[in-house]
């Protein structure tokens, strides 16, 4: 069951990381293309020639080879045959070679490499029960100090009482009086909750 699982994660992160590469691809390849027409539009209204191949090379550029590369890079799948030159065929074609260094594509590369992240962190955790019981334990503790801190009514009361038993640690009380520190603790910790750093520290740890 669990090999199974896996197989279908897996399967599940190359068919969407494709997807999304393909998506970027295409529209970077789109942008090229409107370049080179443009470029040669421009070169013919000022009497020249212009350069009609450019434009030929950015319709013929290979968004499959930009595809296959981006995934090997990300660590996602080693797509196509055994030994097949993904990498060689991008550095021979320099219209798929601008493709793939494009701002879009690289963005979704990105996306990519942080989904592979989560999926081998999630991956791990399925495998180790004692890994998985520490990493539970290490976001329960790190979340329930960030609501303690964002936490404005009865958070100071709270800590009075703790301070009257000498439980309350010095740096708490310390920051206990400042209204406007206050605030940034409370902002900060809010924007640490939704941040991505520390999502991705909690991927894969609920559904265990």
């Amino acid at each position: 069951m669990k090999r199974k699982r896996a197989s279908g994660d897996q399967d599940k992160l190359v068919y969407q990381a494709t997807k999304l590469l393909h998506r970027a691809a295409k529209k970077a390849k789109a942008f090229e293309v409107q370049k080179a027409v443009r470029r040669l539009k421009d070169a013919r209204a000022k009497g020249r020639a212009g350069d009609e191949t450019a434009v030929v090379r950015a319709k013929a550029a290979d968004v499959d080879v930009v595809v296959a590369v981006a995934l090997r890079r990300c660590g996602v799948a080693n797509t196509g045959a055994a030994g097949e030159p993904w990498v060689e065929k991008l550095n021979k074609d320099a219209a798929a070679t601008r493709v793939a260094a494009h701002k879009m594509v690289v963005e979704a590369s990105r996306d990519v490499d942080a989904k592979a992240t989560v999926a081998r962190r999630a991956a791990l955790l399925r495998a180790d029960p004692k890994l998985r019981a520490e990493a539970k334990a290490e976001a329960k503790a790190a979340a329930k100090a960030l609501k303690k801190r964002k936490t404005p009514a009865g958070g100071a009361t709270a800590l009075f009482v703790d301070a009257l038993d000498g439980s309350a640690p010095p740096e708490e009380l310390a920051d206990a009086g400042g209204g406007d520190d206050d605030d940034d603790r409370q902002e900060g910790s809010s924007s640490l909750l939704e941040s991505k750093d520390f999502q991705l520290y909690n991927t894969g740890i609920e559904d265990f």
